[in-house]
C-alpha cells in the first residue's frame, strides 16, 4: 500500500527589508483606515495655502505665479486623494515621481510668486504642504522612497531660501535664513519614515510570531494525530484478537 504524502504548509513569503516594505501592500487595512486622513490633509493643504495667501497678500509680487502655483497645488492634492482610493491598484513608481516632481514645481512657483517680496521664509506654506504630504504617504510608500524624497525637498527648499535671503529682512546669515525655511520638510518628513520604518518592522515581528505559533500547533497536531491511529490499529488488533482469544479460553477451560 502507498502511503499518502502529508501536505505541509510552508512559511510565510519572503518579505523585502522593512525599508524597502510598503503598509498598503502587507497591511492593506492601514491604507484604509488612512484614506481619511489622507482626505483631511489634502483639504487642509488648500485651506492653509488660500488663507496664508490671504494674510500676506502684500508679499506676492507675480500674480501669474500665484495662479500657477495653485493650480499645481490642486492638482497634486487630485493626484493624492485619487491614487489613495481603496480601489486604486497599489502605486507605481511613475505615479509616485509625478506626485513629488508636483511637489518640486509648487514649491519653486511659490518662491517666484513671492520673488523680492518674501522677507520671511519660515513661515512660507509650500514647504508645509511639503511636509505634509509626505506624512500623508506613510502607508503608501517605503520608508526608503520617502527618506529620499525628504532629502530632496528639504534640499529644494534650502536653495530656494538661500536665493532669497538677500531680500530678506533678519540679521541672520543667509545659510540659517535657508535652513529655517526647510528644516519643515525635514522634521516632519523624517517623523514619516521613522513611521512607516516602524509599522513595517511591527508587521513582520507579528509575521513571525504569528508563523512560530502555527508552526507549534502544526507539531502538536501532527502528533496527536499520529497517537490517534496508533490507539485505533491497537484498538482494532485487539477487537480481532478477542474471538481468537476466546477460542484458546474455552479449549484450556476443558
Amino acid at each position: 500500500m502507498t502511503a499518502t504524502p502529508t501536505t505541509v504548509i510552508g512559511p510565510l513569503g519572503t518579505r523585502p527589508h522593512p525599508w524597502r516594505m510598503r503598509m498598503e501592500n502587507v497591511d492593506p487595512l492601514s491604507a484604509a483606515a488612512a484614506r481619511p486622513l489622507t482626505v483631511v490633509i489634502a483639504v487642509s493643504m488648500v485651506v492653509l495655502a488660500i488663507l496664508d495667501s490671504v494674510t500676506k497678500a502684500e508679499q506676492v509680487t507675480s500674480f501669474p505665479f500665484l495662479v500657477a502655483t495653485f493650480v499645481i497645488l490642486v492638482a497634486a492634492v487630485v493626484f493624492l486623494v485619487d491614487r489613495t482610493r481603496l480601489s486604486r491598484p497599489g502605486w507605481s513608481r511613475a505615479s509616485a515621481l509625478v506626485l513629488h516632481g508636483l511637489l518640486v514645481l509648487l514649491m519653486i512657483s511659490a518662491a517666484l510668486a513671492t520673488w523680492g517680496g518674501n522677507v520671511a521664509v519660515r513661515d512660507d506654506w509650500a514647504p508645509l504642504v511639503v511636509a505634509l504630504t509626505l506624512f500623508a504617504l506613510t502607508s503608501y510608500r517605503s520608508p526608503a522612497e520617502l527618506a529620499i524624497w525628504t532629502g530632496v525637498h528639504t534640499g529644494v527648499a534650502a536653495v530656494l531660501g538661500l536665493l532669497q535671503s538677500p531680500y530678506a529682512q533678519t540679521p541672520l546669515p543667509a545659510p540659517l535664513f535657508a535652513i529655517s525655511g526647510s528644516v519643515v520638510i525635514l522634521i516632519i518628513g523624517s517623523a514619516a519614515v521613522g513611521y512607516a520604518r516602524s509599522m513595517n518592522g511591527s508587521v513582520l515581528s507579528w509575521e513571525k510570531r504569528a508563523w512560530r505559533r502555527a508552526e507549534s500547533l502544526a507539531r502538536e497536531a501532527r502528533g496527536g494525530v499520529a497517537r490517534s491511529v496508533r490507539q485505533q490499529q491497537i484498538s482494532r488488533a485487539g477487537r480481532d484478537a478477542m474471538p481468537v482469544c476466546s477460542i484458546v479460553w474455552s479449549i484450556g477451560a476443558r
